[in-house]
């Protein structure tokens, strides 16, 4: 089959030609009930198409004899879906014991940033044509061509690297393991095996062959667990120890490999795709352990840096200190109190005086926890100019393109432009109104990030008298508990903020949140009185007044 335009070298294009030549390129077209309506295959110039109210035995039995001089099986999303529907349709059927390339797999790995590959990193691709199986075939080999030029350009720019994801790749879980088998075609295919070695802080050779004994499930090779924290450290907290624990199954060693790569874009507006943080949970918690943890060494740049309050208000605010007052019980900052509760990811009550700066207190946690993970922050604000007047201000004053809201002033393309953008990563702090919540298409654009925290501005509309005009406060506790048990199982911190709350208002926030969330919200209180505005009371005389 034809590829499109590359720069590969030829004997990269051989290899990669020749890899293409000999896979049976395989997809399933299946209804949201799982009924089985298509079937299409390309091996070489041949082509299998098969359809109907049904798929019966005699199709899969013109699938094994297509199939019978493939040497790999290639897709998109073939682990997952594909190779699992014809297992439950037929579990000898001889396809199954095929090496397996999968692009869905890769694809994290080759495109790591953001602009994304013009095929989207999710379940599906962006099909040439509706529900044509052989077409979504070959765009999946289209897909994968991309991908190993870019694993090309890997093993020629960062060869460590490219000799870790070898040896998390390839290694297999037992014999059995054709996703692992695949992987070995696929890094054989670009002449892996002799990857240069790679020199630690002593000069001494770290991994030479990281792949070197890959064949044995179990045996970690010389290097591996030191080139894994020689790459940590350049791009998080180089305190946290690496041991074999990390690597024992596939399923660590490609979370793993999930983890090094997306490390080496973060801090720019690239996320984890969705499937990558369900399927491999251990990847997101790999992330957040050695960029959200700070440790203690004074030789640590990373941690010295990214958690001081102080430094981050200078980056991203170019501010020279948090300000004074508010004042907390031993005469300092209240801000900055609240601002490192937000970056250790605590939540949190806090009344503070309207032109106190407590934008600042969830905004500036918000920017660091997406230049940390890609973490959306999602700000609940009541009025619509108070939000555009919120984003307005915020890229006013830092230059940040990571921030956007959603309100009904915005026409249908300016929608859709903002719902693009939450999905790709390029939002890092979304306002809204609270009646969002209940509309189909905001849900599902949020459900492809990681949610870093929920804040609620104007936190008194959460009080008996602000849900009797706008109801949807009183759902967004049970949607937060129930999007999260969707999406990953654990409710991240909930921040409130409000410049008029009474006791009984401060209990009934914090009662609402603990009940319908478990979360207990820590307190600061900064007063509700202004410096700068006055109050004077004079007395009227029947002359003044009539003057009035």
């Amino acid at each position: 089959m034809e590829l499109q335009p590359h720069h590969s070298a030829p004997g990269q294009q051989d290899e990669l030609s020749a890899l293409l030549r000999h896979a049976l390129l395989l997809d399933l077209e299946v209804t949201h009930t799982g009924k089985l309506l298509k079937v299409g295959a390309v091996l070489g110039d041949q082509t299998l198409a098969r359809s109907g109210s049904g798929v019966t035995a005699a199709v899969w039995e013109d699938l094994a004899r297509f199939s019978s001089a493939a040497s790999c099986v290639l897709g998109h999303n073939l682990v997952r879906h594909d190779l699992a529907v014809l297992r439950e349709e037929v579990p000898q059927h001889p396809l199954l014991s095929l090496p397996v390339i999968d692009t869905l797999v890769l694809s994290p790995l080759a495109f790591p940033e953001n602009p994304y590959h013009r095929l989207v990193k999710d379940y599906k691709l962006a099909r040439e044509s509706v529900n044509d199986p052989v077409a979504d075939a070959r765009q999946a080999a289209v897909l994968f061509g991309d991908e190993f030029r870019s694993f090309d350009g890997l093993r020629q720019t960062e060869p460590g690297l490219f000799a870790l994801l070898r040896f998390l790749l390839t290694t297999p879980e037992g014999e059995t393991d054709t996703l692992a088998q695949g992987m070995t075609r696929f890094f054989h295919a670009l002449d892996a095996f002799a990857v240069p070695a790679v020199a630690g802080s002593s000069g001494q050779p770290l991994v030479a062959d990281a792949t070197k004994g890959c064949q044995q499930p179990g045996r970690i090779p010389p290097g591996v667990l030191a080139m894994c924290h020689q790459l940590f450290a350049r791009f998080a907290c180089d305190s946290v120890p690496v041991d074999e624990s990390l690597v024992q199954t596939a399923a660590q060693r490609h979370a793993l490999a999930y983890a090094l790569t997306w490390l080496r874009v973060a801090g720019s507006n690239s996320v984890l795709p969705p499937w990558v943080r369900l399927k491999h949970p251990l990847t997101g918690r790999l992330i957040r352990r050695w960029r959200e943890v700070p440790c203690a060494s004074p030789d640590c740049a990373y941690c010295r840096r990214t958690h001081n309050a102080g430094k981050q208000l200078h980056s991203f605010f170019n501010l020279p200190d948090f300000r004074p007052t508010p004042a907390n019980a031993t005469g300092g900052s209240l801000q900055r109190d609240i601002v490192e509760a937000g970056l250790r990811g605590e939540s949190l009550l806090a009344i503070m005086p309207t032109g106190g700066g407590k934008s600042l207190c969830f905004q500036l946690p918000a920017l660091v926890r997406n230049y940390r993970r890609g973490a959306l922050t999602i700000v609940f604000s009541p009025l619509q100019a108070l939000m555009k007047d919120q984003v307005d201000g915020l890229i006013r004053r830092t230059g940040t393109p990571f921030a956007a809201a959603l309100y009904g002033l915005l026409t249908q393309p300016e929608r859709g432009d903002v719902l693009r953008r939450i999905k790709l990563g390029d939002v890092a702090l979304l306002y809204v109104s609270p009646e969002q919540l209940r509309n189909k298409s905001f849900r599902e654009a949020i459900s492809q990030r990681e949610i870093g925290c929920w804040v609620f501005d104007e936190a008194h509309c959460l009080s008996k008298w602000g849900h009797d005009f706008r109801p949807d406060y009183l759902y967004a506790g049970r949607f937060i508990r129930e999007f999260s048990a969707k999406n990953g199982g654990e409710i991240p911190p909930i921040a409130c903020f409000t410049a008029t709350a009474k006791p009984d208002v401060k209990e009934e926030i914090l009662k609402f949140f603990k009940d319908e969330t478990g979360r207990e919200l820590q307190l600061f209180e900064g007063g509700v009185e202004r410096t700068n505005l006055r109050f004077e009371v004079q007395v009227i005389t029947s002359h003044r007044a009539s003057a009035i």
